[in-house]
This record gives structure tokens, sequence and C-alpha cells, in this order.
């Protein structure tokens, strides 16, 4: 029995976790931040802020209203989309831009579509983030939001990941990264670690979290166990992350091939969000190009 409490939680991680971990329990867990449209709205204020992404939204604008009618739509990936808060904000609010959201979570895609039903201009798709079903250059933009980047098993997957947004991006196209801040985390870690809530205004329903991180600093295991009051454990998921600081982040999207410019990196401003958010609280946003 003690050795089944002191079992690293890296042990516990399953090669395909993400199969069971998707579900009504992951919304009802992370509804707090993820379900949120006023958070998603503040959150896509500071991630559009970047000139280039500006300049693109404009391009959109220009498009509706009949001023480039010679110029090729503006088209946007939103990679691992999870159920499409992004793709659906924007394009409620941009109907001239084709939003493509894609997710290795049926349950969550499933979810996506429903909500976007009403809308014309945004498409979603199931599969791998390695294997997109989409051309050579075919968008604008695309981005990796929600801390959803470093989630394979070997850096070689997440390298194989951008290798992918590189194919389908347009020549000077613009990848949009949003993740925690990795920093922050190995120098802050016992502020994150073991912590519990009830989710939402349903008491009979508590999320326990307990976190490792590895020796080097450079992985992070979180243990998920959701708790009924009146039937015990009803879910417990160990998720994996790779942690990338801003010199790692660098270097890997200098070997894929993007320019990574001085202002590429920005802290985000923890004032955006009040309240307990553990991790997501501290994050990063990154933009980078593809060569013209």
């Amino acid at each position: 029995m003690d050795s089944q409490l002191n079992r690293s939680i890296f042990s516990r991680v399953k090669a395909d976790w993400w199969t069971d971990y998707f579900d009504e329990y992951y919304l009802r867990s992370q509804g707090k931040f993820y379900e949120d449209a006023i958070v998603t709205s503040k959150e896509w204020d500071v991630l559009s802020s970047y000139p280039e992404i500006q300049q693109l939204l404009r391009r959109g604008d220009e498009n509706s209203q009949g001023q480039m009618q010679n110029e090729r739509k503006v088209e946007i990936l939103d990679l691992n989309c999870g159920q499409g808060r992004h793709s659906i904000l924007i394009a409620n609010s941009k109907s001239s831009i084709q939003v493509h959201g894609h997710d290795q979570s049926q349950f969550l895609i499933d979810l996506a579509r429903a909500r976007s039903s009403h809308l014309s201009n945004v498409r979603f798709s199931v599969g791998d983030s390695c294997s997109v079903p989409a051309d050579r250059n075919s968008y604008n933009m695309v981005m990796i939001l929600g801390n959803s980047f470093g989630f394979y098993p070997t850096e070689m997957g997440d390298h194989n990941m951008l290798a992918e947004v590189y194919r389908v991006l347009q020549p000077g196209g613009v990848l949009l990264l949003e993740c925690t801040d990795a920093t922050f985390i190995r120098e802050n870690y016992e502020l994150i670690n073991e912590k519990w809530r009830w989710l939402g205004q349903d008491e009979n329903l508590i999320a326990c979290y307990q976190r490792e991180l590895s020796h080097d600093g450079r992985r992070l295991a979180t243990r998920e166990i959701i708790v009924a009051t009146d039937k015990g454990i009803i879910k417990d998921t160990s998720i994996p992350v790779r942690l990338y600081d801003q010199s790692e982040f660098t270097e890997i999207f200098r070997n894929v091939g993007f320019v990574v410019s001085e202002d590429s990196f920005r802290k985000w401003p923890t004032t955006l969000l009040s309240g307990q958010y553990g991790m997501l609280k501290n994050r990063v946003t990154i933009k980078v190009c593809k060569p013209v």
C-alpha cells in the first residue's frame, strides 16, 4: 500500500491519457477558466495585441467590406482547439475570416460543432496535432492556445507538431502560442502543488491535484482526482507536460525554421484574472513567423 501511495506521478501517466481525460468532468473541473466567455474575451484582447495579428484582423474587416476583393480570405487554424472557445469567438466577431479548429478529442470537437452550428465560417476536425487535414501554405495564422503545447511524450513529438504548423502556414504567416511560464513553475513549484477545491456550485464533487516536477525541471506531471462525496473516486488521471522556457522555445522554433524576434515573448498580465487560477495565472505569450 505504501509503495502505491509513494509512486511517482510520472509512472501513472498512460500513453493515451487524453482519450479518457476530456469529458464532462474535464469541463466541470476546468470550467472556471475554459468555460467562461468573459475570460476568453479578455484573453483574446491580450493575445491579439501583436501588430502582425492586428494587421491580419484588419485585413479580414477590409475583405468583408469589399475593399480587398482580389485578396485571398484570411484563414486561421486553431490547433488543439478544445471545445472551440477561441475559434467560435473569432468566427462570431469576424464573419469574413475562415477559422478551422483541430483537436484530438472527439468529445470536445462534438461540443464545438454543436456550439458553432449557426456559423458558416468555422469548421472543426478530429485528429493528431502532427497531421492537420490541410494543404501546404493554407493559413495566415496558427494558434496553439490554452496551455496545449508540450504534451507529447518526447521533445521530438513537440518538434514534429511545430513542423506541421510550419508546413500549413503561408510564408510570412504567424504562429501564436500561449503556455504556462516555465520559469515561474520551476521557481514556485510548491505554490501549485497539492491543491483541492469544490467544483463550482456542486458541493458533491471535489477536485484534488497533486503535482511532481522532474529532477531536471523540464517536465511537470499533474494527477487530478475527482471525488464524489456520495460515491468516492470517480476519475483519476495523470497528465504530463514538457515545460519550455524562453531559451528552449527559441531553440526549438529556430530548429523548425521560424523567425524569432525581439518582441516574440511577452509575459501574461497577472492582473487579467482575479482569484485562484493556479498555473493558468502565470503564462507567456509567444509570436513567431514563417519566413517570407
